[in-house]
C-alpha cells in the first residue's frame, strides 16, 4: 500500500497475489553504489505501474522478496 498527500489522502493497495509485474529503475551513483531506485508494481488491469515506490535501498532485493513470496503462495 502506498499513501500520498497532506491535505487531501490517496491510498492505493495492491494485493501481492495480483502483482504481475515488477521493474526496478536505477540510475546515477546512488543506483550503482547503493542500489538505491525505483520499484513500480503493476497489475493485470492496467499498462502503467499502480504503485510506484521510489529512492528504495536495495530495489533489487526488495522485488526478489516480492517475488519469493508470489511463489510461496502457489
Amino acid at each position: 500500500m502506498i499513501e500520498t498527500g497532506i491535505l487531501v489522502k490517496s491510498s492505493n493497495q495492491l494485493r501481492i497475489r495480483d502483482i504481475r509485474s515488477i521493474n526496478v529503475t536505477k540510475s546515477g551513483l546512488e543506483g550503482l553504489l547503493f542500489g538505491l531506485g525505483s520499484l513500480e508494481l503493476s497489475t493485470a488491469a492496467t499498462a502503467d505501474a499502480e504503485v510506484v515506490f521510489r529512492g528504495i535501498v536495495n530495489a533489487d532485493k526488495v522485488r526478489d522478496l516480492i517475488s519469493d513470496i508470489q511463489v510461496g503462495m502457489h
